[in-house]
């Protein structure tokens, strides 16, 4: 029997924890063919808003906990979604043509976004920003599929809650048997809320089943939620650890911004800072040395230095997050589909430095 003693030299983390290979998505975030098209879907998206939109929905205080870690294109189609679900059919038109254009526009980058991060994160390839756009508005047709069914069925299931809200108050079994309806209507709106969630996560998984995966829109969303389903422990696991790097990188770079902001506002005099407000804005600080004017500035969301910060920070948290759920795509698709994680749209272009061969 040999009993030489073994020397370990080295663990591969990555194998033995395979959640550790998300945090390659900070990587992949700060890179031009990442950072330029989620800046810019921030951008857009911010525009799309401010133009459609008619009133800002105020989540809860542990939901604003929840979207101070996400950025603004995926917290307004969420704050929007959370209005659909509780006026109804009473929405305002312009907050739901807002919601289907903050939609589009999330596909659209998202696609983009996970075409870059999965062939550098795969193959290790580089994929120009405007190329990787390119691809993703082509391909709108599975996009638009897997957006609409992830739309339509939980939709489906809430047409049935207010129709049976509706006749049991048209029948009178309302006021009959009323804690049978109201149990009957408690189950519905769970269930609403369960395939929301799980057909939400499901669409954020399908992006980069088709922006990176080249697969239809409703293969796309059936891998998705199917991944979800099936893994749900992993899913959730993939998930906490990819808002965590957001949340984080984030604030860290906020803060950056801010100190920089106030470094730059040193230079300049209050008037110039206050020209650089728009019109009809009122700051509390109205006085004071430039640093302040500058932070008040910031923290009241006037002015380009707090527009710069926030589109610059939003798309950082942008990428962040379709590159992770890029990376979530492929190790839960090893996971369930045993397909390598070096293999995309039925391709293998492994290369020597590609960090899933390490």
């Amino acid at each position: 029997m040999n009993q030489d003693a073994v020397t370990v030299q080295r663990i591969h983390l990555e194998r033995v924890v395979p959640a550790v290979r998300l945090f390659h998505a900070l990587h992949l975030a700060l890179s031009v063919q990442v950072f330029v098209p989620a800046v810019c879907g921030v951008i857009l998206a911010d525009l799309a808003g401010q133009i459609t939109r008619t009133d800002p929905w105020s989540p809860d205080i542990w939901m604003s906990r929840l979207f101070s870690a996400l950025p603004s294109p995926v917290g307004l189609i969420i704050g929007d979604l959370c209005r659909l679900l509780q006026q109804g059919v009473c929405m305002d038109f312009r907050n739901a043509l807002s919601f289907l254009i903050q939609g589009v526009i999330l596909a659209t980058v998202g696609a983009a976004i996970s075409r870059s991060a999965g062939r550098r994160y795969c193959f290790d390839l580089r994929t120009g920003a405007f190329r990787a756009t390119r691809d993703a508005i082509l391909r709108w047709r599975p996009l638009l599929v897997a957006s609409l069914l992830a739309t339509a069925i939980p939709g489906s299931i809430w047409l049935c809650l207010q129709s049976t809200g509706w006749l049991a108050e048209v029948t009178g079994l309302a006021s009959l048997a009323n804690q049978l309806v109201w149990l009957w209507l408690w189950c519905l709106s769970f269930l609403v809320c369960a395939v929301t969630v799980v057909f939400g996560a499901g669409w954020i998984l399908a992006i980069p089943a088709i922006g990176a995966d080249d697969c239809s829109g409703s293969d796309a969303l059936s891998r998705g939620v199917s991944y979800v389903l099936s893994h749900f422990a992993a899913a959730v696991c993939h998930g906490l650890v990819v808002l965590i790097i957001t949340w984080g990188a984030g604030m860290i770079l906020q803060n950056l911004g801010l100190l920089a902001a106030q470094l730059a506002s040193s230079a300049v005099s209050v008037e110039f800072l206050a020209s650089m407000t728009p019109a009809g804005v009122e700051i509390r600080q109205s006085a004071g040395p430039p640093e302040s004017l500058m932070t008040a500035q910031i923290a009241s969301g006037a002015g380009f230095p707090a527009w710069l910060i926030h589109s610059v920070v939003s798309g950082l948290r942008l990428g962040i997050l379709f590159s992770g759920a890029t990376i979530s795509y492929v190790l839960l698709r090893h996971r369930e589909d045993g397909v390598g994680l070096t293999e995309l749209g039925g391709k293998d272009h492994r290369q020597p430095g590609s960090p899933v061969n390490q």
